[in-house]
């Protein structure tokens, strides 16, 4: 979730954006435009630490008119006090009357975002906690540093302030280069034809002004150049499982058993005003409910929507409409490493279990483990071997009576689950979830 913090009158702090580093062997606006096709990503900000440029991303975002909204974590990773370090950034401020604190939250690892969030003083403990055993993974050592009221342990006292672009100076004051990470909008896609105008103007350019350079600082340029060294595989992929073990993730055991419960307390309708309800789609962030007309108007079904489904989304075909549902799934971030299960100890006792239900038409499938968050300048070989591997199996289920669901409820919390649909078929309820195993290799 997304929040913006006003700092002063000319500064907001945003924070709770999703980050990821740029693979160098790729292009950047490829690698940006995916952002916008798979994460449907609308804001942006960036920065660069040791030659890796950090993305941080975000769907929705309301930044306060004319103020300039920055990167609470950008900010914090281009700070001379934690650039390129490993470090965890607590901002402390009195909560609402009868609340609990508020916490901004900034965690690094080798200067490289890895958590990103505005939380409850309650919920710090187990984000220091997760952040430690992330730093341990990754063979460093971290320090606490930031602005505190209830909280402990800060080892560097800093404000929110310190975090900020000093102000426009007079004389030369002026001539610094100020480091800042801005909140900006991403832009829809460049034409064609513009874009290879611009390539075309950029090259020239590019020529004019090396032809009018020294030959001394071309030889600088070439030196730099030739001297300069293929980031370390083993690091590329340490960062980025940090950030893949950081991100929070749906439980079967949890939201299916959550889900059960919400909806038996919705008491959701399969018919309303001349509609039949055909799905409810479940995944981050919430749920979804698709319909298929019987005999009803868009205008009856509206008419009788509670408030809570927000705005009825319309079909033009005139036979479906969709709407969100007031569901909340819980996130979390996975367990460590050393509570995850074998593939083979999962198979001898878990997806044992699931074969005995296969009398029940309860069909689940196990595919084979694979290694997960390989950054695309890595090869899988090159991780394969490296002692914070990840590895985890896909599952699904599909065509399931949805009582069955319950078979969900023993699995341990190294299974997650990505996606689940109710389907209606006007008689019973069955769905399909698809989701990981996350294993140990040995």
């Amino acid at each position: 979730m997304q929040t913006v913090i006003q700092i002063d009158d000319r500064h907001a702090f945003a924070f709770g954006l999703q980050w990821q580093t740029l693979d160098t062997m790729m292009s950047r606006s490829s690698q940006i435009a995916e952002l916008r096709l798979n994460a449907q990503a609308r804001w942006m900000a960036s920065f660069k630490v040791h030659g890796q440029e950090n993305i941080g991303y975000a769907k929705n975002l309301t930044p306060p008119a004319k103020i300039k909204t920055l990167s609470a974590a950008g900010q914090v990773a281009l700070s001379e006090a934690c650039r390129g370090k490993t470090v965890l950034v607590l901002l402390e401020e009195v909560g609402q009357e009868g609340q609990l604190n508020d916490v901004g939250v900034v965690a690094l690892i080798n200067g490289n975002v890895v958590h990103d969030a505005f939380v409850k003083t309650s919920e710090v403990a187990d984000i220091r906690r997760r952040f430690k055993e992330q730093c341990a993974r990754a063979d460093t050592e971290f320090a606490t540093m930031g602005k505190t009221i209830t909280l402990t342990d800060v080892s560097h006292h800093l404000d929110w302030s310190d975090f900020l672009p000093p102000p426009p100076g007079k004389g030369l004051a002026r001539f610094k280069t100020i480091p800042a990470a801005p909140i900006t909008v991403l832009k829809a896609d460049i034409p064609s034809w513009m874009l290879g105008a611009a390539v075309g103007t950029l090259i020239i350019g590019s020529g004019i002004w090396y032809w009018q350079e020294s030959a001394a600082e071309s030889d600088r340029l070439r030196l730099l150049a030739s001297q300069q060294q293929a980031p370390d595989p083993a690091q590329l992929y340490a960062q980025a499982a940090a950030q893949h073990l950081a991100q929070p993730v749906m439980f079967a055991n949890v939201v299916l058993r959550d889900l059960r419960t919400q909806f038996k307390a919705l008491q959701f309708p399969m018919r309303r005003a001349g509609w039949t309800l055909a799905k409810i789609d479940c995944g981050p962030p919430g749920c979804s409910a698709s319909w298929t007309r019987a005999e009803g108007t868009y205008r009856e079904f509206v008419e009788r929507a509670p408030a809570s489904w927000g705005q009825v989304q319309l079909n033009p075909d005139g036979n479906r409409l969709a709407h969100n549902l007031p569901v909340k799934l819980p996130l979390a971030p996975l367990k460590p490493v050393a509570e995850w299960t074998t593939e083979r100890e999962f198979m001898l006792t878990e997806f044992s279990k699931w074969q005995k239900y296969e009398a029940a038409k309860f069909a689940a499938k196990l595919k084979p483990i694979s290694l997960m968050a390989v950054p695309p300048s890595v090869q899988p070989q090159q991780a394969a071997g490296l002692p914070n591997a990840i590895w985890a199996a896909g599952w699904a289920v599909q065509d399931a009576q949805w009582w069955m669901s319950e078979a969900m409820d023993t699995m341990p919390n190294n299974v997650t689950v990505e996606l689940v649909s109710l389907v209606f078929d006007g008689n019973q309820v069955k769905f399909n979830a698809e989701g990981k195993v996350y294993v140990r290799k040995n």
